[in-house]
């Protein structure tokens, strides 16, 4: 929706049970952090992207509009 929206975001993407689980939107205004994993548990994966770089991304938005 924020990409629709023009509004800034920063989304946190993990594999899904789709091939179209990693599509984004091709869009400026927003950060998308995406799981580069080896790991073979879907669980975990996610929780490789830390919250440090949630945050980081975050910042980036906000200077960028700054």
């Amino acid at each position: 929706m924020a990409a629709a929206l023009q509004t800034p975001y920063v989304a946190v993407v993990g594999f899904g049970t789709s091939p179209w689980s990693c599509v984004e939107p091709k869009v400026s205004h927003g950060i998308h952090l995406t799981v580069n994993s080896l790991t073979l548990d879907l669980a975990t994966q996610i929780s490789e992207i830390s919250p440090q770089r949630v945050a980081k991304a975050a910042d980036q938005l906000l200077q960028h509009r700054g």
